[in-house]
């Protein structure tokens, strides 16, 4: 018998073997890109007493639709210590795509963008919109 590779039993083999090739990372080990293509870590990211991560789409309607709650939480959680970060995952989106979508949903929030998805995989995120809540040791809570 021969097995044919369809594409669903391409993309089950593509995320077995990324699963048992994943990296022994920490997460402030992980580099994303800000909007003017600079590299940052999570780690630089200092005094804060919880840490929301939000895995958005630009393209996504909820995502676009959650714009003003995030917004909400954010003035009123931002001021108790807590960092509200967007994560754009892979390279579909281009830096200004990603900053236009701040402008026109009136986003204040920090989006990073993780062009290799190695943030993805290290939460295992796997939807848009999609939240992590991490404690100070970035461990997820």
């Amino acid at each position: 018998m021969v097995l044919k590779l369809t594409p669903v039993i391409s993309l089950v083999l593509v995320v077995m073997l990324t699963a048992f090739t994943l990296p022994d990372k920490q997460i402030g080990q992980i580099s994303l890109l800000d909007l003017k293509g600079k590299k940052v870590s999570l780690s630089e990211i200092k005094d804060h007493q919880a840490m929301v991560l939000l895995f958005l789409s630009p393209e996504c309607p909820l995502c676009q639709s959650y714009t003003l709650t995030i917004n909400k939480l954010l003035k009123e959680y931002g001021a108790k210590g807590i960092s509200f970060i967007g994560i754009v995952p892979s390279k579909d989106f281009t830096l200004q795509s990603i900053n236009d979508y701040r402008v026109t949903y009136k986003s204040s929030l920090r989006i990073l963008r993780d062009e290799n998805n190695e943030l993805v995989r290290f939460l295992n995120a796997s939807v848009t919109p999609e939240v992590f809540l991490l404690n100070r040791q970035a461990k997820i809570i």
